[in-house]
C-alpha cells in the first residue's frame, strides 16, 4: 500500500520487494486488476517476478521448513552438550562449599545458616 506521496516507479524503487507485487494507492485503484489477478491466476503478470524473489527472500522450502528447524534444533543441542563437557574437563573434581556451610559452621562454632530450598 503505497499511503505516501511517492510515484509508482519511487515507491518501487525505494521497496524493490514491491517489484512482485500490485501496488495499492490510497484510492484503491488497484483493487480490481489485484482481485483480477488472484481470481485468474493465468493472467498474473507478476507470478513470475514472485517466484523470483521467493529463493532469496523465503528460502528454499525442501527439505520442509519443520525438517530445517528440528536439524538446526538438534545442532545447537550437540554444540550445547560439547561445550557442558568442556566446561567439566575445566572444573575441579568438587566445588567447594560455600563459607557459612553447616560443615564448616559446626568445626567453627558458629550458627549453620539453612540452606536454600532445591527449586
Amino acid at each position: 500500500m503505497n499511503t505516501g506521496e511517492l510515484s509508482q516507479e519511487q515507491f518501487r524503487e525505494v521497496f524493490p520487494t514491491v517489484r512482485a507485487a500490485e501496488v495499492l494507492a490510497p484510492d484503491a485503484a488497484g483493487v480490481a486488476a489485484l482481485l483480477d489477478s488472484v481470481r485468474h491466476s493465468a493472467g498474473d503478470g507478476l507470478a513470475a517476478a514472485r517466484a523470483e524473489l521467493e529463493l532469496p527472500l523465503l528460502r528454499p522450502s525442501a527439505p520442509p521448513s519443520r525438517t530445517r528447524f528440528n536439524e538446526a534444533a538438534l545442532g545447537l543441542c550437540e554444540v550445547a552438550d560439547e561445550h557442558r563437557v568442556r566446561m567439566a574437563r575445566r572444573l575441579p573434581p568438587g566445588i567447594p562449599a560455600q563459607r557459612g556451610a553447616p560443615e564448616e559452621a559446626d568445626a567453627a562454632g558458629e550458627e549453620a545458616l539453612e540452606p536454600a530450598p532445591e527449586a
